[in-house]
């Protein structure tokens, strides 16, 4: 009879989506109130959890990608809906067919801009609005609240994502630790969790070393740690 396995805890990363939604939720209800467009919070909570990673720097980097995503989708989505107007194009299979056709300068910019990890977005920002508010009494007020959706998402992720306990860290003690049954279980279940956490550990200033009697390349191959936030050294 298999054993099963001891199910992972609820770690932070899942809590801050919780709490970054909620927190898009909130805003949104405070947006009903004003007399100006209220957005759609799905595009809020989105662009959120896009932003929520494990690490400071991929998470700016996300950011940077859905933004530069979503303006580029919107300037497209904002010109299509003008065209549209300017030659009273009205039968619903011509627009599709007419979007469908964007959709290659759409990805065109975001290469010649060198955004191509930004095309999707752009892509999405752009059929969000052509596809589904094309035939709106007053689609330019949707492309304003798009974006203004998506910026409150970005803010609300880079707001929780970086908020931190005020720990104060030990940055004078040097702490050593083993790799195997210590960092990595037999089974590999946490290998991923202790990479992460060691991490931000070693970002947020905290000296840390391997004792081990794997060789370098076994190490390297095993820990695969980031270069941005350390290195492991070998002791003697």
């Amino acid at each position: 009879m298999d054993i099963p396995k001891k199910l992972p805890p609820i770690g932070a990363r899942i809590i801050k989506s919780s709490v970054a939604v909620a927190l898009c939720m909130v805003i949104y209800f405070f947006r009903t109130l004003l007399p100006i467009g209220n957005g759609i919070p799905f595009y809020s909570a989105l662009a959120a959890l896009w932003c929520l990673q494990p690490y400071s720097n991929s998470t700016k980097n996300n950011a940077g990608q859905r933004s530069t995503g979503t303006f580029i989708g919107a300037a497209y989505g904002l010109a299509f809906i003008v065209l549209l107007r300017f030659f009273g194009l009205s039968e619903p299979i011509l627009v599709y067919l007419l979007a469908s056709v964007i959709i290659i300068p759409v990805i065109y910019l975001t290469v010649i801009t060198d955004n191509r990890n930004a095309s999707f977005f752009s892509c999405v920002v752009f059929l969000s609005i052509a596809l589904t508010h094309s035939f709106d009494e007053n689609p330019y007020l949707f492309v304003l609240n798009r974006v203004l959706d998506t910026f409150i998402g970005i803010g609300i992720g880079l707001a929780v994502n970086n908020f931190h306990l005020p720990i104060k860290h030990d940055s004078e003690t040097l702490y050593i630790s083993g790799i195997d049954s210590v960092l990595i279980p037999d089974d590999h279940s946490a290998n991923a969790f202790n990479k992460v956490e060691l991490n931000r550990m070693i970002e947020s200033g905290v000296k840390f070393t391997l004792s081990t009697i794997r060789t370098p390349a076994e190490v390297k191959s095993l820990m695969n740690v980031r270069n941005t936030y350390g290195h492991y050294k070998l002791l003697e």
